[in-house]
């Protein structure tokens, strides 16, 4: 109400955190006549929006959602937004149907045109919407930074270059003729993209990267790894061309993306080495690639008929290597990940490969604790090549190390859980 009376006032706020979409129920909030004062405003400001009877009622009523829409209107100079889609909500949510109506919009105070950090999260990691939602995000005009939580191509995504298909608006809840629900091809400016328990098919991936004109940083955390192969034979392919779209301009590289289990022999079983190859092959062009976090266990990948480690294919501009593993670790386990961790510090130094390596990170889950001895010749290793080593460990209980441990590089609002708080604490 403070900034309908104060329009002058409007330009001053720049950023935006939406998580609840329930009525203001505990807060006195304002009178039914100021309520009024704010759908007559949102009249005049967005008479697209005004035309919705969930935008006007829900204003009536001090619905979060419709004053959300509201506030993105009027501050027209907001540059960080972050919102939680509702699953009771998704389908008719206003500020989603803000974002695809601004699109049509032209000159300086259209919505959302100086929007330059976004966050999109769906409510429920365990069941994830559909990334559809986030589409028309890719096509406003100045955003740089992108984090999308718990999304899904469960309905098979399409790009600008398709036509519109009413089949796929029934199945996602949305009327066609306002809301663009298909990616662009190599024209958004987004430059940080981060994926983050996402649930993408190879196909869905590089629609998503490809809707990207220069991407610098990619993070992509699986929230069901399996999915990279509901492509069948297509699956590497598409995984490929999708990392290497981008491989000559990213700079940090962050990624869970294969699946794998220890066999009773403490040995490690891949559920597919199709990611492994395809990192092999793009790790080649990633010539400018500055920091790179990963499962351990990539390096472990070793082409006998080849005589080949992905060692020798990692980038060497690297600066920064973060090394994870979400399995449970036992002692023979630890011991295993130093070997490893010796064998890159080795490669480590002027005239090595990896000469410009700074950093060296590893996070892991441990059954019954860690004797610290075990990394000892890590360090003194690390020190012998002036790199700064860090072993952080959490209990045995297993869970995601990227949300635990803090690993996944914070976008600007930071991704984090209502409910938990911040998930990264880097």
């Amino acid at each position: 109400m403070h900034l309908v009376r104060n329009p002058h006032l409007q330009k001053n706020v720049k950023s935006m955190v939406f998580h609840g979409q329930l009525p203001i129920e505990d807060d006195p909030g304002p009178r039914f006549g100021e309520l009024h004062e704010l759908a007559a405003s949102a009249r005049q400001r967005c008479p697209e929006l005004a035309d919705d009877p969930h935008w006007y009622g829900g204003l009536i009523h001090g619905w979060a959602d419709p004053v959300a829409a509201l506030l993105l209107v009027l501050c027209t100079r907001l540059e960080t937004l972050d919102l939680m889609i509702p699953y009771h909500q998704a389908s008719r949510l206003l500020v989603l149907k803000l974002v695809s109506l601004a699109l049509e919009h032209s000159g300086t105070q259209r919505p959302l045109v100086n929007l330059r950090s976004i966050v999109l999260r769906w409510c429920d990691d365990e069941e994830p919407g559909n990334i559809q939602y986030a589409a028309p995000l890719f096509q406003l005009p100045n955003v740089k930074i992108l984090a999308l939580s718990a999304l899904s191509d469960k309905i098979p995504l399409k790009s600008t270059s398709d036509e519109k298909g009413r089949d796929e608006h029934a199945k996602l809840g949305l009327d066609p003729d306002i809301y663009e629900t298909r990616f662009p091809v190599g024209i958004s400016p987004i430059e940080e993209l981060f994926l983050e328990a996402a649930c993408l098919t190879s196909h869905g991936l590089f629609t998503v990267v490809s809707a990207c004109k220069q991407l610098k940083k990619l993070v992509c955390t699986c929230g069901n790894p399996a999915r990279m192969t509901d492509d069948g034979d297509n699956s590497a392919a598409l995984l490929q061309k999708a990392l290497l779209l981008h491989a000559t301009s990213l700079v940090e590289l962050a990624f869970n993306l294969e699946t794998h289990r220890f066999r009773d022999d403490v040995s490690l079983e891949y559920g597919s080495n199709m990611g492994l190859e395809c990192f092999k092959e793009c790790f080649k062009q990633m010539n400018k690639l500055k920091r790179l976090t990963m499962d351990i266990h990539v390096l472990c990948f070793h082409d006998a008929s080849r005589n080949e480690k992905m060692l020798d294919f990692l980038p060497s501009s690297l600066e920064y290597l973060g090394l994870e593993c979400d399995l449970a670790s036992y002692r023979p386990h630890v011991l295993q990940y130093a070997e490893v961790l010796c064998t890159v510090l080795r490669a480590c130094g002027p005239g090595n490969r990896f000469c410009a390596l700074k950093t060296l990170e590893i996070w892991l889950f441990v059954y019954g604790g860690v004797d610290t001895d075990i990394y000892e010749p890590v360090n003194e290793l690390a020190r012998e090549k002036g790199i700064k080593f860090t072993f952080t460990h959490g209990s045995h209980g297993g869970g995601n190390a990227w949300e635990t441990m803090g690993m996944i590089p914070d976008p600007y609002p930071p991704i984090v859980d209502p409910a938990t708080g911040p998930k990264r604490i880097r």
